[in-house]
């Protein structure tokens, strides 16, 4: 009993690990595949940020901030993937819309001051 006991636990102990070694809960093409996309996407929200930088808008928009540009480069580096990613996404909107994110622009005041101005001719000249 106790040599089938021992063979039994032998046997378990030896066959276990293989086992194991096959049951992965992804698998390691799956793994490569999600490493190469993580490489991709920091590779391509690297260029983007960069691109923007070396751009006259982007060297303006440094500039007026007194940010250098050499800094900002070198530095791109330490940031994390999201940290990266949520920078790109700024840049490519300020290169898409360079005038998103000002509350008025003079179009807008000009408006505003024309609705303004009617709304108080409307109400006086309805009392």
């Amino acid at each position: 009993m106790k040599t089938s006991l021992a063979a039994f636990a032998t046997l378990v102990v030896l066959v276990a690990p293989a086992v194991q070694a096959d049951d992965h809960l992804v698998s390691p093409k799956a793994a490569q595949q999600q490493l190469l996309d993580a490489t991709g996407a920091r590779e391509r929200n690297l260029a983007t940020v960069e691109a923007f930088v070396a751009s006259p808008e982007g060297s303006a928009a440094l500039a007026t901030v007194g940010v250098d540009a050499s800094r900002v480069r070198a530095s791109l580096s330490t940031l994390s993937d999201s940290e990266l990613q949520e920078v790109a996404a700024r840049a490519s909107a300020l290169a898409a819309d360079p005038v998103a994110g000002l509350p008025f622009t003079e179009n807008r005041v000009v408006w505003i001051v024309a609705v303004a101005v009617a709304l108080v001719l409307l109400i006086v000249l309805i009392a």
